[in-house]
């Protein structure tokens, strides 16, 4: 997602057709660039390249588990529901999901957590054309340690963040958990 014109990303767009992005150096929104009205903007291009970037980073994460889950799930299941003449949605609906449960729940709970801790990829990514653009609020508490030399105030925005956190994940526990099948 290199700005410049022979970057891969810029020659798949000119195969196409389409013009070269500026991809993370670019500040306007994705609505400025498709011609959308102000109140359909939505995210920039740049905070579009790290969505990109840490779901590219976290599917290996995601697809180990997922393996692992699949791997738990008795062989002898799937015997007896073809046997019993059950097609493939059929094996996915009543078997693979239900018994998959504890594992979406569990990677759903820490994807949100992980989303809410986002840093790394938006620090190391962040330049200064975008300005505040990408900015999460681990950044922001960050900005305001290093930057703004604000030790109590990014403490306490530290804390909120984990407060934050806290209730979306007792509010998720208590919405997924009773879906969640550990038979």
């Amino acid at each position: 997602f290199d700005a410049g014109k022979h970057a891969p990303a810029n020659r798949i767009l000119s195969i196409i057709g389409l013009e070269p992005q500026r991809w993370i150096l670019e500040r306007s929104t994705i609505g400025d660039l498709l011609g959308l009205p102000d109140f359909l903007a939505g995210p920039s291009l740049a905070l579009i390249v790290i969505m990109i970037y840490s779901t590219w980073t976290y599917i290996g994460y995601d697809a180990v588990i997922f393996l692992a889950g699949l791997g738990n799930i008795p062989g002898e299941l799937y015997e007896a529901a073809r046997i019993d003449g059950a097609g493939g949605w059929r094996i996915f609906r009543h078997i693979t999901l239900p018994l998959l449960s504890p594992t979406v729940f569990f990677l759903s709970l820490v994807a949100i957590i992980g989303t809410f801790q986002a840093f790394t990829q938006i620090w190391i990514l962040r330049t200064g054309a975008v300005g505040n653009r990408v900015n999460t609020a681990s950044v922001y508490i960050f900005d305001e340690l290093q930057n703004s030399n604000r030790y109590g105030y990014a403490s306490s925005m530290a804390f909120v963040l984990f407060a934050l956190i806290l209730l979306m994940t007792l509010f998720q526990n208590r919405i997924m958990g009773r879906r969640v099948f550990y038979g």
